[in-house]
């Protein structure tokens, strides 16, 4: 990431800092199927890669609470908002970081989420690679995004988005993942059942509540991989995971 790039995501997340709803807010039903689905430890090390204002990475800390969690932003009013809203939580620290240049050791977290984060890293590519540096052998990686190919509605939601996006598919998010070295890549559709809220009102990503169920129905991309036990296995190879519906 350039520093011009670093700046552009710092601006506007810092003026998100200061408004603006959480995806699980946006989307709780969906994220409830993405916690169960980590299996999250006590004893787990936890990253919260784009944690925003945190709301993950304090639901992770309070599972983990033999562990650690950590959020990672790099916004820094991001992170000073995440501390202000998670200071009676002791395993839970925030710092700021970008993707590609996480601030910690190697083989270290043993469980990473990203939520609507990917979609920004200008290059995903050396991404995913410094996630696997800092995952232990044997960790796991969930990446969610809303905004993917297979998404009906990504042609509308790119021209609202006020930085770039990178934009691609279910299959393609795989092969970054594999490329870098991890293994048991796959790819998923999580629905939302959640009932779209009485007061609804129209937006820039839904013109009706229709559409908002619409998407809900259709789901969000879920990447969860591996880290090899033995990190020096080479990477999977040209298998193309299938894409599936979690209902």
């Amino acid at each position: 990431m350039t520093d011009q790039q670093r700046q552009l995501l710092r601006a506007e997340f810092d003026q998100r800092a200061q408004k603006g709803p959480s995806l699980d807010a946006r989307h709780p039903g969906l994220m409830e199927k993405v916690y169960r689905r980590m299996q999250a430890q006590p004893q787990d090390r936890f990253l919260d890669l784009g944690c925003g204002s945190g709301w993950a990475a304090r639901r992770l800390a309070l599972i983990a609470k033999d562990g650690l969690a950590v959020g990672v932003d790099v916004s820094d009013e991001m992170v000073r908002l995440a501390r202000r809203l998670s200071v009676e939580i002791e395993n839970l620290m925030f710092v700021t970081g970008a993707a590609d240049e996480i601030p910690w050791q190697e083989d270290f977290f043993t469980l990473v989420f990203s939520g609507d984060s990917a979609f920004y890293w200008p290059d995903p590519a050396p991404a995913a690679r410094e996630i696997f540096r800092v995952m232990t052998p044997g960790g796991r990686l969930f990446v969610l995004n809303t905004f993917f190919r297979d998404n009906p509605f990504w042609e509308r939601w790119q021209s609202v988005y006020r930085l770039p996006v990178v934009l691609k598919s279910a299959a393609e998010w795989a092969d970054v993942f594999a490329e870098a070295g991890f293994e048991a890549v796959e790819t998923t559709q999580v629905t939302d059942e959640t009932p779209v809220e009485a007061d609804f009102q129209p937006n820039e990503w839904y013109a009706s509540p229709e559409e908002k169920a619409e998407f809900r129905r259709l789901g969000a991309l879920l990447i969860e991989a591996a880290k090899p036990v033995h990190a020096a296995s080479p990477p999977p190879g040209d298998a193309k995971p299938a894409l599936t519906v979690l209902k």
